[in-house]
């Protein structure tokens, strides 16, 4: 469960900031790398009633890219992939340990989904190379 659950208010930048503590730099660089390189983003920030949490989607032409929920002194990324992009982030230079919790992860008609604990710089590169992957297999 995230760390903003109150319904009435998503958190501004100043809070994230101080919740999301050392990673907040990683948060901005991740959604600075989508609008540097690809065009028609938007984002908007969602209450999910299921885990009572504000989280930040991240959208390419409308579809869901990347979902970013904030914890706190860290965040989760998550993304959904089809079949041709589990495939491609099987064939990626990603980590092992991503690819294990993908092949670990429960598939559903909409896709394969599956969340990465964002708690050092180390895991923001694989994202880098996911978000590619999501997006080559959207288009």
């Amino acid at each position: 469960m995230g760390i903003f659950t109150g319904r009435d208010k998503y958190p501004d930048q100043q809070i994230l900031k101080e919740k999301l503590s050392i990673t907040y730099p990683f948060w901005e660089s991740i959604i600075k790398y989508i609008y540097q390189n690809y065009s028609n983003v938007s984002e908007e920030w969602h209450f999910r009633h299921i885990n009572f949490e504000w989280g930040l989607w991240i959208k390419l032409k409308k579809r869901n890219l990347i979902y970013l929920i904030p914890n706190q002194g860290f965040f989760i990324c998550a993304f959904v992939f089809g079949k041709k992009g589990v495939e491609a982030v099987m064939n990626s230079e990603v980590s092992d340990q991503i690819k294990v919790e993908l092949s670990n992860t429960r598939k559903y008609l909409e896709g394969t989904g599956f969340r990465i604990d964002v708690k050092d710089d180390v895991i923001v590169k694989d994202i880098y190379e996911l978000i590619r992957i999501k997006i080559d297999n959207m288009l």
